[in-house]
């Protein structure tokens, strides 16, 4: 499978890019997210869904984990994503709300 040349890319393209089935692929596009820093701050969180769905999960995790690795808290995606319907997203939004403990108004009540 050919690697896509993502050093280039559009942020827009990117946020696709966090969507592919190949591990490779996330992964480094989530990489040159967090090099090019808060700028990419907008596109992610409008690339937030609105509604959390079954087929949308991993997609919505991998945005969180972006969040993440910019250090920047989104409240409102972690408490969705402590809500999915898979385990492994919601043990998963667990682990991220344990480094944002201390940055949240209420990590017990989220964690519950």
């Amino acid at each position: 499978m050919p690697r896509p040349r993502l050093i280039d890319a559009k942020t827009e393209e990117l946020l696709e890019a966090l969507k592919a089935p190949e591990g490779w692929t996330r992964h480094f596009a989530r990489r040159v997210l967090q090099e090019r820093g808060d700028a990419v701050l907008p596109a992610l969180s409008a690339a937030a869904p609105a509604e959390l769905k079954p087929q949308n999960e991993a997609n919505a995790l991998e945005l969180l984990w972006t969040f993440q690795a910019l250090d920047k808290v989104d409240a409102k995606l972690l408490e969705t994503l402590l809500r999915a319907s898979d385990p492994r997203v919601r043990a998963a939004a667990v682990r991220v709300l344990g480094q944002w403990h201390d940055r949240l108004k209420n990590p017990l009540d989220l964690l519950a």
